[in-house]
């Protein structure tokens, strides 16, 4: 494989890599939100709070990365992107039974696409792995 067509992604990959930014932007932003209502609001425990903010600017930052690295084709990254979406499942289904069924039918589509679009066979390829 030549230099230059080495350095295309193909379709797949990058809607993937799209999504998986985007979904980490919007963590990054909904955790930086949660910083601010934990300080500036009434939380019934300020300490879970700050962690449960923490933890969602942490992941955001985490998703952006290793969109980051499939771009660079580090093809172990893959891995745990797959099972990061795979968790949304879960997250999907607690929303449904929480009665926010439009939200958790896309959280569960999201993670269904992003993880399809890793297993599919250009992806692997472009990434390197047979």
């Amino acid at each position: 494989m030549s230099e230059p067509e080495r350095r295309v992604l193909p379709a797949t990959l990058k809607i993937a890599v799209g999504l998986l930014c985007a979904e980490g932007v919007a963590l990054f932003a909904l955790g930086i939100w949660l910083v601010v209502a934990s300080f500036t609001g009434q939380p019934t425990d300020r300490a879970a709070s700050i962690t449960e903010a923490v933890v969602t600017v942490v992941l955001g930052l985490l998703l952006g990365v290793l969109g980051f690295l499939l771009v660079r084709r580090h093809a172990w990254a893959r891995g745990p992107v797959i099972v990061l979406q795979l968790m949304l499942l879960a997250i999907g289904y607690f929303m449904i039974s929480a009665g926010v069924v439009w939200a958790g039918i896309l959280v569960i589509a999201l993670g269904l696409v992003v993880a399809g679009l890793l297993i599919a066979p250009a992806s692997r390829e472009s990434l390197g792995i047979h």
